[in-house]
């Protein structure tokens, strides 16, 4: 199972047509294909919840045929929990994923958020609040002990993240390393499937930037599947648009370079069409005035 989290129709469209079995349109989309970093989905520059509305309401819903989960925001103490998922329900999602989420930040921050009443426990409660409203539920997380959380909420998928990509441009150095990554997947989905069997257990992040390496983490923890972010669209993109334009460049280069050639074996008279051969201006083309003449045959 692969799931794509994305922030432009473009992409959610090409995704669909790669296979990807649902997709999630996520503000960290969004700010990747603005320029940003993804870790700047964390700042409160944006409305995270308005973003994604307006972008995937206009670019995705209605355009893909595979199911499309809102990714929503927890922190906004001024957002009501009930009312965003019966907006969210309403404008035709599948489903609710916990993203932008607290598990990203550090855990003196996660703490403080919690006493607020706006941490991982809120998040948690939203998607109880979208199953009860008959949607699908994706509950991001970062440790075992979150994943069991996550698994008594009742949610539908359970993605264990290892944080921001790495690779590209943008990416950021991974705080895991593969076989680290590889460990914890297994610890947390067998704590998990003890709980519920009914439950998908996916990976996202961190080390895992190849396909190799995603199937090394889902085989360790006999996971279900894989969620792409950066995977599917900032390293795809990077690679391929950074390589167009070279081509093209390569090719007039290598024009130009193939035009030297001719005029230094053949004569610059070669490009106007006159007889390489023929080196006089008197000779060549006589019909054209002087100044013409000994520019297209020079001496």
């Amino acid at each position: 199972m692969i799931g794509a989290a994305i922030g432009t129709g473009m992409i959610a469209k090409a995704a669909e047509r790669g296979g990807a079995d649902f997709l999630l349109a996520l503000n960290v989309g969004r700010v990747r294909v603005m320029g940003a970093p993804s870790i700047a989905c964390m700042l409160p520059i944006h409305d995270a919840n308005e973003m994604v509305r307006a972008f995937a309401s206009a670019e995705i819903l209605g355009k893909v045929s595979v199911p499309v989960m809102f990714g929503a925001s927890a922190f906004d103490p001024r957002e009501d929990l009930a009312d965003l998922v019966d907006r969210v329900a309403k404008d035709g999602f599948a489903g609710i994923a916990n993203f932008p989420t607290s598990i990203h930040l550090d855990p003196l921050m996660q703490a403080g958020l919690a006493r607020l009443g706006l941490g991982f426990e809120r998040e948690v409660e939203m998607l109880k609040l979208a199953k009860r409203a008959g949607l699908m539920a994706v509950g991001y997380v970062r440790t075992a002990e979150q994943a069991e959380v996550m698994a008594a909420a009742d949610v539908d998928v359970i993605c264990l993240n290892f944080g921001w990509n790495v690779g590209g441009r943008e990416g950021l150095p991974s705080t895991v390393s593969l076989a680290e990554a590889a460990e914890a997947a297994s610890d947390a989905f067998e704590r998990v499937r003890r709980r519920r069997q009914d439950v998908l257990c996916v990976v996202e992040g961190g080390p895992i930037d190849t396909p190799e390496n995603a199937a090394t983490v889902c085989q360790a923890g006999k996971a279900d599947g894989y969620i792409g972010g950066s995977t599917i669209d900032r390293l795809p993109l990077e690679a391929a648009v950074s390589d167009a334009p070279s081509e093209y460049k390569s090719v007039n280069v290598l024009s130009r370079r193939l035009e030297a050639i001719q005029d230094a074996v053949l004569g610059q008279g070669r490009r106007y069409g006159c007889s390489p051969p023929l080196r006089s201006a008197d000779r060549c083309c006589p019909s054209r005035p002087a100044r013409m003449r000994a520019t297209c045959c020079p001496r």
